[in-house]
């Protein structure tokens, strides 16, 4: 860890589904092989297919191969998945420390007691409305952005979906309203397209004469971010979520660096691929939700779609895990320093947990599946759960109730069926779509 701050502490039958013993060391199926045997450029192309083939090979859901150059362990298993985010979640660091430059000390690279602490300070702000006012700030927005749709033309699903998300991220933590300030607005977003774009280089700050590696320029973004931050921390007083975050967070650093998490690129991308799969999946789930007789019911409806587009597409296709120390995984011998990567689409369509894994079917979620909202882990688990978990679902519930509302449209295209999944999942071939507002 480089540079790290000492200020914060200083229809299943469930007898079927897995079990595990820990006492019973069990042989990984698959291998890593030799360094030109890695299989990055393979997952990079196709995550879902590069997994799902390694299933079918190894006739398992958790097998060993290499990527990045080491040895990993792949887990595409719902039980296994879980016991790794939750009881073994000490055994194993979140593996991002490279991108540590890029974002400072915060709560994505802390572990333990300092970890618990700062997700008890900061929960609050995310999880009550007195705190943030994140339900008035998304209706409003929505009412505006709903008014600002122009049905005459061809509907952008992911980047205005996307663009409704990152004005939402802005208005949100730091009080910036696009029609009252556009300019600073704009600036905010072409910084913080430029700090993203960091991630997706190799972390690695390479100087050169005339040259600047993606990363250096992300490295140099994010110190402009931060000024921008920081004088909005210090000049809207009167902001809720920024009052409120002085006041949780008893350290500047750590006040700055959080907030350049929630304002990064990467969280109107993930907004933007649950919303995009879920309006490109409307032929699958239209009769459920008009068959709805009440609002009580569409609202049980549309939670039950919700659950289950994000099941199908999560919208990242996993994460990474590495380990502290030698220790077991559902009886696997995992030795310290071993890579994980966990898939969300094969622990999503474990066929143990979810009955006909691969079929649309909302009707699960108040039948076979109506104990497992907990399998779900596109947004983690165990203590390094989203912290704004319950924030964004109340978020992405009230987008979609208000989009099926206002707008009527006829999906024609199989729009899913090529997808990229770095950084986030969505359709290679932005698509475009016909919208009309509705009779009223």
């Amino acid at each position: 860890m480089l540079g790290r701050s000492n200020s914060i502490i200083g229809i299943v039958n469930r007898n079927k589904r897995p079990t595990k013993d820990d006492s019973i060391s069990k042989t990984l199926p698959g291998s890593a092989g030799w360094l030109w045997s890695d299989q990055s450029f393979r997952f990079y192309q196709d995550a879902l297919s590069f997994v799902e083939a390694g299933i079918k090979q190894h006739k398992s859901r958790i097998f060993l191969t290499r990527l990045f150059l080491k040895p990993c362990v792949i887990v595409a298993d719902n039980e296994v998945l879980r016991e790794l985010l939750t009881e073994k979640n000490d055994d194993y660091e979140a593996g991002m420390d490279e991108y540590f430059d890029l974002f400072g000390d915060n709560l994505l690279f802390m572990n333990g007691a300092e970890a618990k602490l700062t997700r008890e300070l900061l929960f609050p702000l995310f999880n009550q409305e007195s705190k943030s006012g994140y339900k008035v700030i998304t209706e409003d927005l929505l009412r505006t952005w709903v008014s600002e749709v122009d049905t005459e033309t061809p509907f952008d699903v992911y980047e205005s979906t996307k663009n409704f998300a990152l004005l939402l991220n802005l208005r949100l933590y730091l009080g910036l309203d696009h029609t009252k300030e556009p300019d600073l607005v704009q600036m905010f977003t072409t910084v913080a397209s430029t700090h993203w774009h960091g991630l997706c280089s190799l972390p690695v700050n390479i100087r050169i004469p005339g040259l600047k590696s993606g990363f250096g320029t992300a490295v140099e973004a994010k110190d402009e971010l931060l000024a921008l931050l920081r004088k909005r921390l210090y000049e809207d007083s009167n902001h809720a979520f920024l009052e409120n975050m002085r006041e949780s967070v008893p350290d500047e650093e750590l006040q700055l660096n959080h907030l350049l998490v929630c304002c990064c690129a990467l969280i109107p991308k993930v907004f933007a691929s649950v919303l995009t799969s879920f309006i490109l999946m409307a032929p699958s789930w239209k009769a459920f939700y008009q068959a709805c007789s009440s609002e009580e019911e569409e609202d049980k409806a549309l939670d039950s779609i919700l659950l289950e587009v994000v099941r199908l597409m999560p919208p990242l296709a996993g994460g990474r895990r590495v380990a502290l120390k030698d220790t077991q995984l559902s009886g696997y011998e995992i030795s310290a320093g071993m890579v994980i990567h966990f898939s969300f689409f094969g622990a999503h369509t474990d066929p143990r947990i979810f009955p006909q894994p691969k079929k649309f079917w909302p009707e699960r979620w108040s039948q076979d599946n109506k104990d497992d909202r907990g399998r779900i882990f596109a947004f983690g688990a165990g203590p390094r759960e989203c912290i704004g978990k319950r924030m964004i679902w109340d978020i992405m519930m009230m987008f979609c109730k208000t989009f099926v509302k206002e707008f009527d449209w006829v999906i024609t295209d199989d729009h899913l069926k090529e997808m990229k999944y770095i950084p986030a999942v969505r359709p290679k071939q932005k698509p475009q779509i016909e919208l009309q507002p509705t009779r009223k």
